[in-house]
């Protein structure tokens, strides 16, 4: 567990637009920097999350209890890097599905969106970071 905060871990980066509209292209811009050059793999994927709570009450108190179900997974990129190389990046383009929800957040439901980075390393646990984004309502023609 140390090795995730010791200060050359591994770090995701990148660089998106903060929202963008059903049916239309999302690019970005990715990259793992690795100071051990240590990464074997990475996968970037756009990945909608309905999140549902539900309020339970006991003599103890009141717990918040939350459910996580993907909807939506689309793959933008799988890179297998080379041995020791230190900076894995890359861009990639994809078409977020015009018949699907839009981004929602509610006292017990949401619908969130986010660009997620994993990275596979060659010892110690995998990186996995996420990157909100907002998934907004088609504009008409």
């Amino acid at each position: 567990m140390r090795a995730l905060f010791r200060r050359g871990a591994p770090r995701a980066r990148m660089v998106a637009p903060r929202q963008v509209a059903l049916g239309s292209a999302l690019s970005v811009e990715w990259g793992v920097d690795s100071p051990a050059g240590d990464v074997t793999a990475v996968h970037v994927t756009l990945v909608g999350l309905e999140i549902s709570r539900q309020r339970l009450s006991a003599r103890t108190g009141i717990h918040v209890v939350s459910q996580t179900s993907t909807f939506a997974s689309l793959e933008l990129a799988r890179v297998a890097p080379e041995a020791g190389q230190r900076v894995v990046y890359g861009r990639a383009t994809v078409t977020v599905p015009a018949r699907t929800v839009t981004s929602f957040s509610g006292a017990y439901n949401e619908i969130a969106w986010a660009i997620v980075v994993e990275a596979t390393l060659q010892a110690g646990p995998a990186l996995r970071e996420s990157f909100p984004i907002t998934v907004v309502p088609r504009r008409p023609a």
